[in-house]
């Protein structure tokens, strides 16, 4: 994973993909009527990766919020799943059925985490499909301007 910025924006390069968000809690038993939901051993996994990933960039992170929340506050994060053609494509040519958007809160949440700043500032957020090279991993692509 790569973390850089330019011209306003924060790329946020090669982010493994976390669970489905059909997949993030599961709900635990705890005897006597007692029951809740907690993070899927998936998604602490993940969650767990992507903070140790991303970690040694929360100053660049937290510095490239504060310039830019000097003029909006308001976030656009755009995201590009990306995946090999096999991936997104059956033999047929007919396009598999992978659902881009159950994979925005986890990202949210983490992103929201990494910034230092609330998700309701995150104004505009995107996710579209995109085809990696063959062999590649499954992977985001994440970019953060300001509105």
């Amino acid at each position: 994973m790569r973390i850089l910025t330019n011209d306003h924006c924060l790329i946020i390069e090669d982010v493994p993909l976390p669970p489905s968000d059909n997949h993030l809690y599961i709900n635990v038993n705890w005897g006597r009527g007692r029951a809740s939901r907690v993070k899927s051993p998936e998604y602490k996994a993940w969650s767990e990766t992507f903070d140790l990933c991303t970690r040694v960039h929360t100053k660049l992170c937290k510095d490239f919020i504060a310039k830019e929340a000097s003029e909006s506050p308001l976030l656009a994060i755009t995201m590009a799943l990306r995946m090999p053609h096999n991936r997104w494509f059956i033999k047929k040519g007919t396009p598999r059925r992978i659902d881009a958007q159950n994979r925005v809160k986890s990202i949210c949440d983490a992103l929201s985490k990494l910034l230092g700043v609330d998700d309701s500032y995150f104004w505009d957020v995107r996710i579209f499909k995109e085809i990696a090279p063959e062999n590649a991993p499954d992977s985001l692509h994440i970019s953060i301007k300001r509105v």
